[in-house]
């Protein structure tokens, strides 16, 4: 309904705040109806804005002194550690990284 809302007073553009694919892969059980929403979303806006769709998709957003110290927190010697551990488990396996774990550990997007 907010596509077609923006498509009726005339917009030219319309940005989506997507999520990333990442968190579709780890999260999409947790959140039922949640994915297929924002999959929706997406082919309103690109039906109806074509190529002038934007589409911003991080895993998470931090405000802030927020946003810097989960940046910190997360280039620590601890966390890189845990990166690379997971990816190493990851590759010896079948099923490869645990992305609730590659989610919680990637660094989020700063506003």
């Amino acid at each position: 309904r907010i596509v077609a809302a923006a498509a009726a007073a005339g917009a030219e553009r319309f940005v989506l705040m997507g999520v990333s694919e990442d968190a579709e892969n780890g999260l999409a059980g947790g959140i039922p109806g949640y994915f297929e929403g924002k999959a929706d979303a997406l082919n309103a806006a690109v039906d109806a804005f074509g190529e002038q769709t934007i589409v911003v998709c991080p895993h998470a957003v931090y405000e802030g002194d927020d946003a810097a110290k989960v940046a910190k927190a997360l280039s620590s010697p601890v966390a890189r550690f845990l990166v690379d551990a997971n990816r190493f488990v990851g590759n010896l396996g079948y099923r490869g990284e645990d992305l609730v774990t590659k989610l919680s550990l990637t660094p989020a997007a700063a506003v």
